[in-house]
């Protein structure tokens, strides 16, 4: 029967390994065993924040991708923000949001949203060069905020502790047999264990933080790419760029003013405007 000879090949396979990892267990000393379970805990944290974060990023891949429909399905730039559409967690909405009230703002003195705001924004003008510029600021803090936002817990260096910790539970491991005098093969095991568990457990988890770092870097390239994008729509939409035809003067252009100087002290005025005589 040769399945029942592979069962019973696997079974005795576990058994010795249940009691080879038993004997490895005893032949640790305690600051040994004591700092696998630390690493064991420690990497778990990790890769629920990993798990956390990609779950996270996730949402705002498809919250973006719903608005970015909205947005190029609009008649107009400013449409979603009249609507009152909302996309929770989506980057991209977040900038254009910010920005659509700063340009209804400058557009017609209020960003409120009320059953008027379109007659209001067909009778509003254009704005100037440079209250385009306030938008563009606005969107561009906008923009740093949500990136930095995104990669919140990414860069606190978690996962970087790890061969760390593998390190230092080994010297202390060595450390503690040395002083007990415990030497052969119980001191070797005490002080590679833990550093071999770490580094088990460091690499997956440094994979896949590089890749959810390099994810929060497409993302933000994304939205800053998006900011420029609607800078122009709203700069063609609603900036006039015509040279107005009247200018108020400047100050080198306008001529002296004629008139009696107060440069002398008042002991001198007499010397700077003479005095007439009285008619006899």
């Amino acid at each position: 029967m040769p399945i029942f000879a592979a069962f019973a090949a696997a079974q005795a396979s576990s058994v010795t390994a249940t009691a080879g990892l038993e004997t490895h267990l005893k032949a640790m000393n305690l600051p040994a065993l004591t700092a696998c379970g630390v690493i064991i805990l420690w990497a778990f944290v990790c890769w629920i924040r990993m798990l956390v974060t990609a779950s996270q990023l996730r949402r705002c891949r498809k919250a973006d991708d719903a608005f970015l429909k909205a947005h190029q399905d609009a008649s107009h730039s400013l449409e979603v923000f009249q609507v009152g559409l909302t996309f929770e967690g989506a980057p991209r909405h977040a900038v254009y949001l910010t920005s659509a009230r700063e340009m209804a703002f400058h557009l017609m003195g209020s960003d409120s949203v009320d059953k008027n705001f379109s007659i209001r924004l067909r009778a509003a003008g254009r704005i100037s060069p440079s209250q385009m510029d306030s938008v563009r600021k606005v969107q561009e803090r906008t923009a740093d905020f949500t990136s930095r936002e995104l990669g919140d817990g990414l860069g606190d260096g978690s996962v970087d502790i790890l061969p760390f910790l593998g390190l230092l539970a080994a010297l202390l491991s060595v450390v503690v047999d040395v002083s007990g005098g415990v030497t052969g093969p119980q001191l070797i095991v005490s002080a590679v264990t833990p550093m071999a568990l770490a580094v088990v457990v460091f690499i997956p988890l440094m994979l896949w933080h590089n890749a959810m770092v390099q994810r929060v870097r497409d993302i933000s390239g994304e939205v800053g790419d998006f900011a420029v994008e609607l800078a122009t729509q709203f700069d063609r939409a609603f900036v006039d760029h015509r040279k107005p035809l009247e200018s108020l003067p400047s100050l080198g252009s306008m001529l002296p003013i004629e008139g009696p100087t107060f440069a002398l002290p008042p002991s001198d005025t007499s010397r700077a405007v003479p005095l007439m005589s009285a008619a006899p």
